[in-house]
């Protein structure tokens, strides 16, 4: 027998950018899991941001960060 099974969609979407453009992004359902991988992709230095959202409430932020390089 080979049933498909459907999985709910991922709650929790995290996006990094650098300098205003998309670099990358992952969906998942623990939001501090997210934080640790955007935290650790994101490099120490350059204009880096990112933040994470619900997408089950509207897409309301859940957590953001920014690195600006030293001058």
């Amino acid at each position: 027998m080979n049933e498909t099974v459907e999985q709910a969609p991922q709650r929790f979407e995290a996006c990094i950018f650098f300098d205003g453009k998309l670099l990358e992004q992952r969906r998942g359902n623990d939001a501090q899991e997210l934080e640790v991988w955007m935290l650790s992709a994101a490099g120490d230095s350059g204009n880096f941001s990112g933040n994470i959202v619900d997408r089950q409430n509207n897409g309301k932020l859940v957590k953001a960060f920014r690195r600006t390089a030293p001058d």
